[in-house]
């Protein structure tokens, strides 16, 4: 655990930087974190429904089993960060800037994760259904074993992403499917995305 210091988080935080301490069991529905500064703070089985941490920053930050359902984290920063059994149903995580963070075994279905710049991280072993990941930036970055089905990856290129461990069933991409070009899929894969293109397998 990154934070040891306990910390009582109150529904609207003031001050512009928390740092060095754990937030740990918090029950807030709707609390106000926007333009918050978190270093090295580490929030652990915390139910922050409907949280506005908009503009907010996340430095060597650790989310363990929480539940952000329904908040908005638009316009953030997250530097070597990490997300881990994180429910994030709903959740607003977009237009936002992702250095060396990783999301894992994380609930993101019906996310909007649109216009995110990824500069290393990964997601792995996370639910993205009828969400929205699209027109993201990518660099040195790693998809594992998510459930893409129905996810929305318009003007995201794919090229280089292994998505052979993933579930791609519906993906919603461009009518040529340009996104996943250079993208690795398994053979049952290619079989589905070359009827979508109508190409009769037998």
């Amino acid at each position: 655990m990154i934070g040891d210091k306990p910390f009582e988080l109150p529904a609207v935080l003031t001050e512009e930087r928390l740092e060095n301490c754990t937030v740990k069991g918090k029950t807030i529905a709707e609390g106000d974190y926007s333009g918050t500064c978190f270093r090295r703070v580490t929030f652990q089985n915390c139910r922050l429904i409907n949280a506005t941490f908009r503009r907010s920053e996340f430095i060597e930050c650790e989310w363990i089993g929480c539940d952000v359902s329904g908040a908005n984290f638009s316009e953030t920063f997250w530097d070597h960060t990490a997300c881990r059994a994180v429910k994030a149903i709903g959740s607003r995580i977009s237009d936002s800037y992702l250095v060396d963070s990783v999301w894992e075994e994380c609930n993101l279905r019906y996310a909007d994760l649109s216009r995110n710049k990824w500069k290393g991280g990964a997601l792995r072993h996370c639910d993205l259904q009828e969400g929205f990941f699209s027109e993201c930036k990518l660099i040195r970055f790693a998809l594992s074993h998510c459930n893409l089905t129905r996810t929305e990856v318009m003007r995201t290129p794919l090229s280089g992403i292994d998505l052979s461990d993933s579930v791609i069933d519906g993906i919603r991409c461009s009518d040529n499917l340009s996104e996943l070009c250079g993208a690795f899929i398994d053979s049952l894969q290619a079989v589905e995305i070359a009827r979508r293109v109508g190409i009769k397998v037998k």
